[in-house]
């Protein structure tokens, strides 16, 4: 029932609250200013294809950003009589402890100067992810056990030098995405032996990444890049797993899309 509830209540979603912007090791060491006239150096090319062209000869990045999130949910003395019971007799426990995963997020990038006004480039990232977990004692886990979102996409860039001053550039993205969500069933039992309900699902889309650099005076630069939406279609599973068993109790086949938001720069 509450599967059925939340296959049926759902709506498309709009995935910039776990969005990652990760993409140059030198580009956070400025917030990302600029990033889309080159600011974050070869990882630009994230933001803005044409900032291929800034690059000459063959050049190569490779980044990792290290994420220590910390995170705590706590039961309210008003909340329900019931959560109250779940950790006065069945031990459970009124904190969720730190649901924040420690996670690490590549990014690479590649250029190469094929001739004096012609550029290709290759781009790997991970552009979404985020993952919690609550302590399996903790009473409001029937409101999410456990989140996760996880995906990679590549990027294969060309970029053309029309001027001196103007050049422009184009990437086919190809993502790929998953995603997983859990929840307890609350029963007359310890939490960490609650059932769990929870959907999980896979999928890929093509997209597309375009940009402009403009160089108007010595020392200037303007760049704009438009990346494209995409809409993973998932392929998953919406399931009840029981804990004390170990048992999956349902299984069933599910089919979902998700939004992810275009983006300019």
């Amino acid at each position: 029932l509450l599967l059925s509830g939340l296959l049926l209540s759902s709506k498309p979603v709009f995935a910039g609250a776990f969005g990652l912007r990760d993409m140059s090791a030198q580009g956070e060491g400025v917030a990302l200013a600029g990033a889309a006239a080159g600011g974050a150096g070869l990882g630009s090319i994230y933001f803005n294809p044409a900032t291929i062209t800034q690059f000459d000869g063959i050049q190569a990045h490779l980044n990792s950003t290290l994420f220590l999130p910390n995170a705590e949910m706590t039961l309210k003395s008003d909340s329900s009589p019931a959560y109250a019971n779940y950790t006065n007799f069945m031990g459970g426990s009124p904190s969720s402890g730190n649901i924040g995963l420690v996670g690490a997020v590549p990014s690479t990038q590649v250029t190469y100067r094929l001739n004096s006004d012609l550029w290709l480039g290759l781009s790997f990232f991970a552009p979404y992810g985020q993952a919690t977990k609550a302590d399996p004692l903790f009473v409001g886990r029937v409101y999410g056990s456990t989140t996760r979102v996880a995906s990679a996409e590549v990027e294969p860039i060309i970029g053309y030098r029309l001027t001196d001053r103007l050049s422009l550039g184009f990437g086919l993205r190809y993502l790929d995405f998953s995603a997983r969500y859990s929840s307890a069933v609350p029963a007359l039992a310890a939490p960490n032996l609650w059932q769990v309900v929870g959907i999980a699902g896979e999928g890929q889309a093509v997209g597309f990444n375009l940009g402009a650099l403009y160089k108007p005076l010595k020392g200037t630069e303007i760049g704009f890049g438009y990346r494209s939406k995409l809409t993973p279609g998932l392929n998953g599973d919406a399931y009840t797993y029981s804990v004390s068993s170990g048992a999956i109790l349902v299984d069933t086949p599910i089919r979902a899309k998700i939004a992810m938001p275009d983006v300019f720069s």
